[in-house]
C-alpha cells in the first residue's frame, strides 16, 4: 500500500495516539506499540465471510462465493448454499458456535481440496479488499506505519480467510488472527472463539508472549469488540468504536466514537 496523506484519520485521534505512544515508550521502553483491529465492519464495509446483503454496496462473502463456485466440499451450488445457511442460522445456539463451525469446514480439507479452495479464496479476497476497504482504514494503516505502530487483526472470520489478508495489506502474516477451526487429534488447535471474551484473551496472550503493548484498539460493535477495547483503554491506550453509539454501561476518557460510513 503506497504512502499517502492520511486525511481520513481524524486529527484528534492522531494527536491522541502520538501522545499515548510517547507515554507508552516511557512505561515500556523495550516493547512495541500495537494497534489491535477488528476487521469486518471496522476496516472493511460488510463482512469478508458473510458478505453484505443489505443497504448499498452489497456483495457476496467468501463462503457464498466458495459454495456457488463449487470449491467447498459438502455444500455445492445454489442448493448447497441454501442448505449451508439453513444450518448456519438454525442449528447453533450462539453466533460464535456458527462461526466456529464455518471455520472448521474450511480449515480441515484434504490437500487437493484445500489447494483449490485456497486459490479461489485468495483471488476473490483480493477483489473484496480492493473494492470495499474503507478509505479511513487505508489511511489508518499508513499512519500506523509512519508512527511505528504495529497493526494486528483480531477477527471472528475464519483464520483460513484472515491469514491471507497480508497479501493485500501492510500487515505481517504473524499478526493476523481469525477464528481457527483447524483440528488435530480430535481437538481444536486453537480453541479461542474470538467472541468478546475471546478477543480480550487474545490481546492478553499476545502481550504476555511478545514484546508489545496495546496502544490502540478498533471495533465496530461493542458486543463483540468491547472487551478488547476496554482492556486497551485500561492498559493506558486508546479505544475507537466506529459506526455505533457507545455502550450505556461503560465510559472512559480514552474511548472515542467516529462514524466512517
Amino acid at each position: 500500500m503506497a504512502k499517502q496523506a492520511h486525511s481520513k484519520v481524524p486529527q484528534f485521534l492522531k494527536e491522541a495516539l502520538r501522545e499515548k505512544k510517547r507515554l507508552g515508550q516511557l512505561r515500556f521502553p523495550t516493547r512495541q506499540p500495537v494497534a489491535f483491529l477488528d476487521f469486518d465492519g471496522s476496516l472493511i464495509e460488510g463482512d469478508i465471510t458473510e458478505g453484505k446483503k443489505t443497504g448499498r454496496n452489497t456483495y457476496l462473502g467468501l463462503l457464498d462465493l466458495a459454495i456457488l463456485g463449487g470449491t467447498l466440499p459438502g455444500f455445492i451450488g445454489p442448493e448447497g448454499l441454501r442448505q449451508f445457511w439453513e444450518k448456519y442460522e438454525r442449528d447453533f445456539a450462539r453466533p460464535e458456535e456458527a462461526y466456529l463451525w464455518a471455520g472448521n469446514l474450511v480449515a480441515n480439507l484434504a490437500t487437493e481440496e484445500d489447494k483449490t479452495l485456497r486459490e479461489f479464496i485468495i483471488h476473490h479476497l483480493g477483489e473484496i479488499v480492493e473494492k470495499y476497504f474503507f478509505s479511513f482504514a487505508k489511511d489508518l494503516l499508513v499512519f500506523c506505519e509512519e508512527e511505528g505502530i504495529v497493526p494486528y487483526v483480531i477477527s471472528a472470520s475464519p483464520h483460513y480467510f484472515v491469514q491471507e489478508l497480508g497479501r493485500f495489506l501492510p500487515i505481517a502474516s504473524e499478526n493476523l488472527f481469525g477464528l481457527n477451526g483447524q483440528m488435530q487429534d480430535g481437538a481444536l488447535v486453537d480453541p479461542n472463539a474470538h467472541d468478546a471474551p475471546g478477543k480480550e484473551q487474545r490481546v492478553l496472550a499476545l502481550c504476555a508472549s511478545r514484546p508489545i503493548y496495546p496502544l490502540f484498539a478498533l471495533g465496530n460493535k461493542w458486543r463483540w469488540d468491547g472487551m478488547m477495547i476496554r482492556r486497551t483503554c485500561e492498559e493506558g491506550g486508546i479505544g475507537l468504536l466506529v459506526n455505533e453509539g457507545g455502550p450505556s454501561n461503560y465510559t472512559h476518557p480514552c474511548l472515542y466514537y467516529f462514524d466512517i460510513c
